[in-house]
This record gives C-alpha cells, structure tokens and sequence, in this order.
C-alpha cells in the first residue's frame, strides 16, 4: 500500500510526514541536496496551479518539466535542471511507495528535448591549470593571515591530492602522514 493511501489516523499521517522529511538522509549528503531545490520548485509549482505534487500526475510531471525546459532556455542553463527535477519527482515517489509519473512517455520527451536542445548553452568548464592555482597561491601568501595560510593548504590538497571539497573539509590533522618527498593521506568516507 503506498504511503500516500493510509487513510485518516492521525498518527500514521505524522509518521509519514517524519519519513518523507527524512528519507533524504538516506542517501548521500550530495544526492539529497541535488534533489532538495527541484523537488521544492515541484511542489510550489503544482500547488501555485492547484495540482497535487503527491502523487503527480504524470502529464502534470511532464508540464513541470516542460516549464523547468523553459527555464533553462531563458537562463541559458544545460540540462542539468530538467533531470534534476525529474531525479527529484522519482525520488519522492518511490519514498512513498508510489509509481513514478517520470517513467512515462511525456516525461521522457522533455528530458530528451533538454539533453538535445540544451547542450549548447551549458556552460562548458575546463580544468584549473597549475599556473591559475600557482597564481592564487601567490595572492594568499602576500594576505599573510592564518585564513589565508589555511585556504592555500586546502587547495594545495584539493588540487595535488585530486580531492573533492567534501573530502578537503574532513581531512584530519592525524589522518596525515608528512614524507620528505610525499604526504599520505587518509579519507575514512570517500567515492
């Protein structure tokens, strides 16, 4: 029985509430954040047009994601939006036990459109080269405080250790370990 069918009792309708405010936690830090804001934007939008967000109808998913297509092409964004939402709509169906409306057709069409038609406006990014990160370095080191010291350390990590931000913020002082010619570093929790 889906989550969204459990009738009136009032504790049921709480403990739905507590695990539809939960379950993003049960995944990865990076994949509830990524679908926080486009399921947000889903359920102002289905309510600002007196729809239900949950369960949605899958022409009222395929709408959304249309006006999120939309969205994109004036902002001049990639596709990323559009599959977010989706992402988003998926997610929060399947916590509730509920069919997924992105499955179908008319949602396939729109993230098909955006994966085609975006991808020419999406910003394009190169990687840091060492003279842009030698650069900041330098301008660190000329502001001489303790927070600047700290912030050339954690790209001198990021950039040479290959570190994403999440794993720089956790690095421990006894995680590390100094060489004459190398570091070594651990990283309890990483990809």
């Amino acid at each position: 029985m889906p989550l969204a069918d459990l009738g009136n009792d009032a504790v049921l309708q709480e403990l739905r509430a507590v695990l539809l405010a939960v379950a993003p936690r049960g995944r990865a830090g990076a994949t509830a954040s990524h679908h926080a804001g486009p399921w947000r934007r889903a359920q102002e939008w289905a309510a600002a047009r007196g729809v239900c967000a949950l369960p949605m109808d899958e022409r009222v998913a395929a709408l959304f994601l249309t006006a999120e297509l939309q969205r994109c092409y004036q902002a001049q964004l990639g596709p990323g939006p559009v599959l977010q939402a989706s992402s988003a709509i998926h997610f929060h169906h399947w916590v509730c036990g509920l069919e997924s409306p992105t499955k179908g057709n008319f949602c396939g069409v729109a993230r098909e459109v955006a994966r085609r038609t975006l991808r020419s406006t999406a910003i394009r990014r190169s990687p840091v080269s060492t003279e842009q990160v030698n650069a900041v370095l330098l301008l660190l080191e000329q502001d001489g405080s303790l927070p600047a010291d700290i912030m050339a350390a954690a790209i001198v990590l990021g950039f040479y250790g290959f570190l994403r931000a999440d794993e720089i913020r956790h690095v421990e002082w006894q995680a590390m370990r100094l060489h004459a010619d190398f570091a070594e570093i651990f990283i309890i929790d990483s990809k």
